[in-house]
């Protein structure tokens, strides 16, 4: 599944995507170019974001959103209602952006306390 909440068009991410994974298959798996299944990649319809720096957020908002509540979420793509309220993104984004942050900050510093301690 593809979702672009900046809404364009992302054929060659996924074709470059195609192409690393055969590579992988082919080297790490022993896979045979001839045998390689392409994978297929659905396109789907999400909100799009209000700026250009909310990809990541809004990529962990939907898996976690596809994890928590699959069988809402999957009828929201299926039938392609971006703007539907189950999205739950206005409600929802500002706390997850928050708490993402929080856990960034948590790691950074325990991070720096294991570089401390590792010198």
């Amino acid at each position: 599944m593809v979702f672009d909440s900046l809404g364009g068009n992302r054929y060659e991410t996924c074709k470059n995507t195609a192409e690393y994974l055969k590579k992988e298959a082919m080297k790490k798996l022993k896979v045979k170019e001839e045998d390689f299944v392409e994978p297929e990649f659905v396109h789907t319809s999400c909100p799009n974001q209000k700026n250009l720096v909310d990809c990541g957020v809004f990529c962990l908002h939907y898996m976690n959103s596809l994890y928590q509540d699959t069988e809402r979420m999957m009828d929201l793509l299926y039938n392609n209602l971006r703007y539907d309220k189950g999205w739950d993104n206005e409600e929802t984004l500002p706390t997850f952006r928050l708490i993402l942050k929080r856990i960034a900050k948590r790691n950074i510093l325990q991070y720096r306390e294991f570089l401390k301690k590792s010198l």
